[in-house]
């Protein structure tokens, strides 16, 4: 009788599916509330706090980071996004791009942020994106 050491590829894929959270792994709640829309994401109050605590930018976040950027170089992010922001806020993490998404969630004070980093590939397609709060 012979055993198996490894279990058959399709249970792999499954349980790493599983830890991944197929793509919600790291998102916070309400970020599946709606679908991206670049011209939305653009408007000058799209990351301003609401009484849901969700800002539009955050709710549009799932379908985003899953649907809309794999794949995108950084002239097709910018033109969806904007430009990216400059800012003093996590200097020491080398992103390579950075968004504002609105007040942190869940926080009674509304004192942190939430922000958008994005990595790209060497080639400039996009890699992987991270929630970060300052």
């Amino acid at each position: 009788m012979r055993l198996k050491m490894f279990p058959p590829l399709g249970v792999l894929v499954l349980v790493v599916l599983m830890q991944l959270g197929c793509g919600k792994r790291d998102l916070p709640a309400g970020s599946d509330k709606r679908l991206f829309s670049s011209a939305e994401w653009k408007t000058e109050h799209s990351s301003d706090w609401r009484e849901s605590g969700v800002s539009v930018r955050e709710e549009m976040l799932h379908d985003l980071v899953t649907r809309i950027l794999p794949g995108k170089t950084r002239a097709e992010i910018g033109d969806l996004l904007g430009s990216s922001l400059v800012t003093p806020y996590f200097r020491s993490i080398n992103k390579d791009l950075i968004y504002y998404l609105g007040p942190e969630r869940g926080s009674a004070a509304n004192i942190d942020s939430e922000w958008l980093l994005i990595w790209l590939y060497s080639a400039g397609r996009y890699r992987h994106y991270r929630i970060a709060i300052d």
